[in-house]
């Protein structure tokens, strides 16, 4: 998968395929870019660094509809608790 130009470098990623319906982005606020009228593609602000915000950014890669979310990193915990249709 392609990775959005516009993530912070780092193990998780967006594909620039994003709906605009913005519960991602209120499920992990912390590292998703909030969406507004010039921003209109989720992306990663900051990589996730603590386990509470790992787990938040689970729940935002869960709640895409499209899986523009994904994890390409090699930590077996969060590749098992993302599922094979999210990582890389």
């Amino acid at each position: 998968m392609e990775r959005n130009c516009q993530d912070a470098p780092g193990d998780f990623y967006t594909t620039g395929e994003c709906l605009s319906c913005e519960v991602p982005e209120s499920l992990a606020p912390e590292c998703l870019a909030p969406l507004d009228s010039l921003c209109c593609d989720t992306h990663f602000l900051r990589q996730p660094s603590t386990p509470e915000e790992i787990e938040q950014v689970r729940k935002a890669a869960e709640s895409c509809r499209v899986g523009a979310i994904r994890y390409r990193g090699g930590n077996v915990a969060i590749r098992d608790r993302l599922g094979a249709e999210l990582c890389d």
